[in-house]
């Protein structure tokens, strides 16, 4: 199942996806602008933890991105 953001979709009720740019081990990024002002910018989804990641792991691994 594909689970990226569609271009068009707003994020945030401002940001503007633009295009899917790559997918990491935690992340997906996306291309995407500021709807008002026009700023380009990327969003960083992260993912869920797996099963078999402990909550203490994970948010080390959020606060080390």
């Amino acid at each position: 199942m594909d689970d990226r953001l569609e271009e068009g979709t707003v994020v945030g009720g401002r940001y503007v996806v633009d295009g899917y740019l790559a997918r990491g081990g935690f992340a997906t990024v996306y291309r995407a602008h500021h709807d008002k002002i026009g700023r380009k910018l990327a969003i960083k989804v992260l993912e869920p933890p797996s099963r078999s990641t402990s909550m203490e792991a994970f948010q080390q691994r959020f606060l080390q991105e």
